[in-house]
């Protein structure tokens, strides 16, 4: 679910937000509890408040709790050893012209990364991480869709349009890191060849 951050070809050194994994965790479970004890504190005086308020962190809950279901079945899958040259993961000739235009260049360094341990090319060859972003790409195309199956719930408990936004802003945000680690790949993916061409050429 996390992305090397790559600036005019060279890798950097993930930003080590060992935070932004605490906080997940910490998050799922508080809204878990929150949402369980205010819909069972509803039933019992019958408030309107506290059920909608138990909806609400019930839906979160369901969008931290699904991501990190998603992200173990994909890493039980593919195991971190997605290829890269798969036409899937390819680059698109409109890609550079429209990450261009999202100037992710500029934004990218501030989006966290759950696991920067496992992008890190210090301890890592290039082909690793190159498989570790494509399986975060999986990940997150994965959870788009799965982003809008609170709407169902509006059959039950209405407010239709607080299902609709929350899932697309919870889908938007998964798209964005899509878009990130398509924009980040094939940087690694020249950056590895430079590597590899001018070991060849002083005879490594």
């Amino acid at each position: 679910m996390d992305d090397c951050h790559l600036r005019q070809g060279v890798p950097d050194t993930p930003r080590s937000f060992l935070s932004a994994r605490v906080l997940f965790c910490g998050s799922t479970v508080l809204f878990i509890v929150l949402a369980i004890g205010l819909a069972v504190w509803a039933a019992r005086v019958d408030g309107l408040i506290f059920l909608s308020l138990a909806i609400t962190f019930g839906t979160i809950a369901y969008h931290l709790l699904m991501r990190a279901l998603v992200s173990i079945v994909v890493t039980l899958v593919m195991h971190n050893q997605a290829n890269p040259h798969n036409s899937w993961f390819r680059e698109r000739r409109f890609e550079a012209r429209f990450f261009r235009w999202l100037k992710i260049r500029q934004w990218k360094v501030w989006v966290p990364t759950y696991a920067p341990e496992l992008f890190d090319l210090s301890k890592h060859t290039p082909s690793d991480v190159l498989g570790v972003m494509c399986q975060a790409e999986v990940v997150h195309e994965v959870i788009i869709p799965l982003s809008f199956v609170p709407i169902a719930f509006s059959h039950w408990f209405g407010a239709l349009p607080v299902f609709v936004l929350t899932s697309i802003g919870a889908a938007t945000c998964d798209l964005l890191l899509v878009l990130l680690q398509r924009y980040n790949r094939p940087r690694l993916m020249r950056y590895a060849y430079s590597v590899i061409f001018r070991m060849k050429k002083i005879g490594l």
